[in-house]
């Protein structure tokens, strides 16, 4: 996709924004983002729990294929 991008606008001068400022903008989190990142852990935890996913004997390729639904 990039490739085409590049060939479509040869004469655009692109930036790595994905490095620059996505990633940068991933590793520092706000208190509020913080409490709803553990909120939705919370809930995804609950849900599988109650499901019997996460449950002893339980493998990973099992887990992985009730995640892919």
């Amino acid at each position: 996709m990039e490739a085409a991008i590049r060939a479509v606008f040869p004469k655009t001068e692109f930036a790595d924004g994905y490095q620059s400022v996505l990633m940068r903008a991933k590793e520092i989190k706000t208190q509020d983002e913080i409490i709803c990142l553990k909120i939705a852990n919370a809930i995804t935890e609950r849900r599988w729990i109650g499901a019997g996913v996460f449950a002893p004997g339980v493998k990973e390729c099992e887990v992985l294929a009730v995640a892919c639904r």
